[in-house]
């Protein structure tokens, strides 16, 4: 569960290096394989984002596996 405690503290929306994004604490660190989105907000919102922006559920690594022919 995200910040309960304070339910309208803005939330950032943190994308990693495989395109995955996710909600973040209030206040939390990002460390250097994120990168903090310029959204933030209630968790609503940043669901809401993420439903328009994410493009694929698989990680970006994955995704360019399955891209690659068969070695077969």
């Amino acid at each position: 569960m995200l910040d309960e405690a304070v339910p309208d503290r803005a939330r950032p929306v943190v994308v990693n290096e495989g395109s995955q994004h996710s909600v973040w604490r209030a206040g939390a660190e990002a460390g250097a394989a994120r990168t903090v989105e310029a959204v933030s907000g209630t968790e609503q919102v940043c669901l809401a984002h993420i439903d328009r922006v994410r493009s694929a559920v698989r990680p970006l690594g994955v995704r360019r596996a399955a891209e690659r022919p068969s070695s077969v």
